[in-house]
């Protein structure tokens, strides 16, 4: 850039320096919100997961109009220790 465009910048900021501050401040609350959000999300989801982990709390309900048969239950024990063995 010239250098008179550079002191046309300058005069305008002075000229305007309100104008110009509060742009400034809206983009820093701007990049606060995102940052805010963006590093709570993770910190959350730990929480959360440590939560119910320590609590015991049911992952899953499972109902049934009928009586369950032996096959039922052996295979939602199964269900249950894959689902322990991956996580």
């Amino acid at each position: 850039m010239k250098k008179t465009q550079i002191i046309d910048h300058l005069r305008n900021i002075r000229k305007q320096f309100v104008s110009w501050l509060s742009i400034i401040v809206i983009a820093m609350l701007a990049v606060i919100a995102y940052l805010g959000i963006r590093f709570t999300a993770g910190s959350l989801k730990e929480n959360f997961n440590s939560f119910y982990k320590e609590s015991g709390y049911r992952d899953v309900q499972i109902l049934s109009t009928l009586r369950f048969s032996k096959e039922n239950l052996e295979e939602i024990d199964h269900f249950v220790r894959a689902v322990d063995f991956c996580s």
